[in-house]
C-alpha cells in the first residue's frame, strides 16, 4: 500500500496522487475515500493518521523512491501487513461487496474524542494536534 506524508501546502488527495506516483510509477485516479485511521497506537514510530482512498490506475507498477518492492496480491488472501493495515484491507474487502465505507461509527477516534472536533497543523513530514474543541 503506498503512502506517505502531506507536504505543506498540499490537500490529502494531492498528496496521495503524488505518493502513489513517487513509490509505484503510476498516475492514479482517486474513486473514493475508503476511511480515516487514527489510533494512537496504531504506529509503533508515533502518533499518525492516514486517509486512505480508493484508486484506478493503468500500467506496471515499479518500486521507486522508499518503497523497496513492489507485488501484486490478491486482496482476499494478502501476505503478513504491518501497522493496521488487515484493518484498510478488510474495510476495502468490505466497500468491494457493498459498495459502502466505514461508518464515522466505527472509527475508535471518535468515540475516543467524544466526538469532538480535532484541528490538526501540518508541519514539513508530520501532522500534529494542537488543540481540541467540544
Amino acid at each position: 500500500m503506498p503512502g506517505g506524508f502531506v507536504d505543506v501546502g498540499e490537500t490529502l488527495e494531492q498528496a496521495a496522487r503524488r505518493e502513489a506516483k513517487e513509490e509505484t510509477g503510476l498516475d492514479v485516479t482517486l474513486t473514493a475515500l475508503l476511511g480515516c485511521y487514527s489510533d494512537p497506537v496504531r504506529d509503533a514510530r508515533g502518533h499518525t493518521a492516514s486517509a486512505v482512498y480508493i484508486a484506478t490506475a493503468s500500467g506496471v507498477p515499479q518500486a521507486l523512491d522508499d518503497a523497496r518492492a513492489v507485488a501484486l496480491h490478491d486482496p482476499a488472501a494478502p501476505p503478513v501487513l504491518a501497522f493496521d493495515h488487515a484493518l484498510i484491507l478488510a474495510d476495502y474487502l468490505r466497500y468491494r461487496e457493498t459498495g459502502r465505507a466505514r461508518r464515522c461509527a466505527d472509527f475508535s477516534s471518535w468515540y475516543h474524542a467524544g466526538m469532538c472536533r480535532v484541528r490538526l497543523r501540518i508541519l514539513r513530514n508530520q501532522i500534529s494536534p494542537y488543540s481540541e474543541e467540544s
